[in-house]
């Protein structure tokens, strides 16, 4: 099942990556103002150019995955 969590958190990164959208923290009711964090308690629409997945398994198996948006005008046809 970890391995699945993993997929489906790099399927709803990629989605807001599409769709532009920071997703907020589910069932938040009030930041604590002792933390120094910009959290999104809502949805917010923003121009979203990377996003990343942390899956952080049992005995040290980890993996951090990157995915960014191509700039289609600067992107090089592929060989």
């Amino acid at each position: 099942t970890l391995g699945a969590a993993g997929i489906l958190e790099s399927i709803f990164a990629i989605e807001a990556l599409i769709q532009n959208c920071a997703p907020g923290t589910l069932n938040l009711q009030q930041v604590d103002s002792e933390i120094a964090l910009a959290i999104n308690m809502r949805n917010q629409s923003k121009n979203i150019s990377h996003v990343m997945n942390n899956s952080f398994g049992f005995g040290g198996n980890n993996a951090c995955l990157v995915f960014s948006r191509i700039d289609k005008q600067r992107a090089e046809p592929m060989q």
